[in-house]
């Protein structure tokens, strides 16, 4: 109560914002909307961006249809309870089990709307719910120290921008440690978790795509969607999507987006003539090292000898067949 009564006081002087003010505004809410897509992005790993025109309408559509969405909801399932005994037993109970409910629902989708990588939503909502109890806790914290500070004295007529700024600065903190938490479950939950820190797992990972798409050409499966790709390979999908946009870089695989963010996934490459090399050079032993370069560098012929081993010089398709 005490942090709205303090947010209209400061709405009402927004009101009297001039052309230059709204536009100044309107700039700001588009560096915010950036800033929260380039953000969220960066803690789910995902390294490809959006148009700005997808960008802007998913931006938009959260904006308008989502506190729509919300609050048709919100009346629809208070009338729904209404209509039984918990409201009358539990008035209180039920409104904030209501507002939790929503309010995570609500943070879910912002996740799984914003990530551009795919992500279950079930994830999203384990987020969502932890920054929906979590900024309820911190809701209540908030009032109770508004209303013993002593800011009013202090700031006068301009305590709402110090609070605001507060408030501001905790609800991001919750938001980000959400995303933070939806992003790491799938890390978790994977069967190679241990091996995120040790070195030349991204090189290991790229073999095991590599071979995965071959066995799947082989069996006449021409493309294999990112999610059954992860899942066939037990990983989590920043590595994945990482290591895969190597390899395209490469030319070794092609992507083909259907949706938002289902991509199908296929080989760019016969497997009947192309080796391990290029996979070598991309994520193990680049071959612009000063110390391998033929007729110069003292690794030379040690890189020629290791090019040159059965399991980097053997066509994938002999590998793995």
């Amino acid at each position: 109560v005490v942090i709205v009564g303090y947010l209209r006081r400061f709405a009402s002087h927004a009101g009297g914002l001039t052309v230059a003010g709204i536009a100044g505004l309107a700039v700001t809410a588009f560096m915010l909307i950036n800033t929260i897509d380039t953000t969220i992005n960066q803690i789910f790993g995902a390294t490809r961006k959006r148009a700005l025109p997808k960008r802007v309408a998913i931006y938009l559509a959260i904006v308008f249809f989502g506190p729509l969405l919300i609050t048709t909801s919100g009346v629809l399932m208070k009338e729904a309870v209404m209509t039984t005994s918990l409201d009358r037993h539990f008035p209180t109970i039920v409104g904030i089990g209501i507002d939790l409910a929503l309010s995570g629902l609500a943070y879910a989708l912002l996740y799984f709307l914003i990530a551009n990588i795919f992500v279950r939503f079930k994830y999203c909502l384990i987020g969502g719910f932890f920054v929906s109890s979590a900024a309820m806790c911190a809701k209540w914290g908030f009032a109770l120290y508004l209303a013993r500070s002593p800011m009013s004295a202090i700031y006068g007529p301009f305590v709402a921008l110090p609070i605001g700024m507060l408030w501001i600065y905790v609800s991001w903190s919750l938001i980000l440690g959400g995303a933070a938490i939806a992003a790491s479950i799938p890390m978790l939950t994977c069967g190679r978790f241990s091996d995120i820190q040790r070195p030349g797992n991204e090189f290991a990972t790229a073999v095991n795509i590599m071979r995965t798409l071959t066995q799947a050409q082989s069996r006449d499966v021409s493309e294999m969607s990112f999610r059954r790709l992860i899942k066939t390979m037990d990983t989590y999908p920043q590595l994945a999507q990482r290591v895969l946009e190597k390899l395209e870089q490469k030319g070794l695989v092609k992507s083909r987006r259907i949706l938002m963010r289902s991509d199908r996934w296929s080989l760019n490459c016969d497997p009947t003539t192309t080796s391990l090399n290029p996979v070598f050079e991309a994520f193990a032993l680049d071959p612009a090292i000063t110390l391998i370069q033929p007729e110069k560098g003292p690794l030379a012929s040690f890189n020629d000898d290791l090019r040159s081993a059965k399991a980097l010089a053997t066509p994938i398709a002999e590998l793995f067949l």
